[in-house]
């Protein structure tokens, strides 16, 4: 059996769970190899006060250059939030020294409506760009309408701008998130449960498990339900524990799930 192996261009923080304190547990329960590259280091996520945060656009090109020199290739690029434009390009450069290598996009810019406050507009044309290689591209809707500039016809304005599969999440109608799947010909809906209050890192969990899914063989389709549920588990299970506005999301006992998944269909 291969073990696929992803390159994960996240932010790392110390505290509140997000980025790669989720992609690396989740995609390695999923049987997958996680080589990080941290786009930033943050003291603790940004919904909280006094974070503090390094930099590391100018090291990552370096990172990745010295992969380059050793041929390391790896089956998906997985980005998400950036911490400046200079970040796109370096990510082009990693598509180019991984011609074959799966494109999945997070576009981590906002929420509830607003825009981080880490971003300007260069950094989120910058954002724009990258969607526009997209093999797969999982905006939620403020993100997407951040995107399109528009809120109408959101998911083949995102198809337009060259992204091949979109995952729309957060679609919010009385007491019903809808999540969505389109590729240019077919949307298909999913709708669940909504819980009106913010979890920190939970688009992070779903994008992990939407691409974990994914590169051990399931449709989109099949991902996004998988995702879909095992991020609703999780929040059952968050709002059990402590403290979880500032620690985030907990899906730690639910990995095994992932992992009886995988097993279960080979």
């Amino acid at each position: 059996m291969k073990i696929k192996r992803v390159a994960a261009v996240h932010d790392l923080s110390g505290y509140g769970k997000c980025s790669l304190t989720i992609a690396i547990p989740v995609l390695s329960s999923f049987g997958i190899e996680v080589c990080p590259i941290p786009t930033g280091i943050f003291s603790m996520h940004t919904a909280l006060d006094n974070w503090k945060m390094l930099d590391t656009a100018d090291f990552i090109e370096e990172y990745i250059d010295s992969w380059k020199r050793e041929n390391i290739q790896v089956d998906a690029i997985y980005s998400g939030f950036l911490t400046n434009q200079k970040q796109a390009d370096i990510i082009k450069k990693l598509y180019r020294y991984n011609e074959s290598a799966l494109r999945f996009v997070d576009p981590v810019m906002g929420d509830n409506g607003k825009l981080y406050k880490t971003y300007d507009e260069e950094l989120v044309e910058s954002m724009r760009n990258l969607v526009s290689y997209a093999d797969i591209a999982t905006p939620n809707l403020t993100e997407a309408e951040i995107l399109t500039k528009t809120k109408e016809n959101i998911l083949e304005e995102l198809h337009n701008m060259g992204a091949k599969n979109i995952v729309l999440t957060s679609n919010v109608t009385d007491d019903t998130i809808s999540n969505f799947t389109y590729d240019g010909k077919t949307k298909t809906e999913f709708k669940y449960k909504y819980y009106d209050e913010q979890i920190h890192g939970t688009g992070d969990l779903f994008s992990s498990c939407v691409l974990g899914m994914y590169l051990n063989g399931f449709s989109l389709n099949e991902s996004v339900k998988y995702a879909s549920e095992f991020t609703l588990d999780a929040i059952e299970l968050t709002k059990t524990q402590d403290n979880y506005s500032s620690r985030g999301v907990s899906f730690e006992p639910l990995l095994g799930k992932n992992t009886a998944m995988i097993r279960d269909k080979a």
